[in-house]
Parts: C-alpha cells; sequence; structure tokens
C-alpha cells in the first residue's frame, strides 16, 4: 500500500481518502481483471483493520 500512496501523490493526488491507495494496492497486486465486487470487498476489509489498529502516538515523557 505504501507503493501505491507514493505513486498517487507522486500523480498529484491530494486526497486523503485512504480507500484510493489500498485499491490501487490491490488492483497492482490482483491485476485489473479481478471483480469488481471483490476488490470493493478487500478495500472494506482493509478500511476495518485500519480503523482496528491504534494509531502511533509519540511517547510522552514521564512526569517524576
Amino acid at each position: 500500500m505504501a507503493r501505491a500512496a507514493l505513486r498517487l501523490v507522486s500523480a498529484g493526488e491530494k486526497r486523503e481518502d485512504l480507500r484510493i491507495p489500498i485499491a490501487s494496492a490491490l488492483v497492482e497486486l490482483y491485476g485489473g481483471d479481478h471483480p469488481t465486487d471483490e476488490l470493493a470487498d478487500l478495500v472494506e476489509a482493509f478500511l476495518r483493520l485500519d480503523e482496528m489498529v491504534p494509531a502511533a502516538r509519540p511517547e510522552t515523557p514521564s512526569v517524576r
């Protein structure tokens, strides 16, 4: 997905919709002949996974 996102940003993509790089990476992986409904299901599955993983947070220094 990172390569797909980098390619999209390099091409001028400005939207922050995570579905775009996910779909792009899946099409790159499975090819353009893969059924659209299955690709859409996979995109939704990846979105759910992303929502379950907590965002990386910088460590806050402990106060002593």
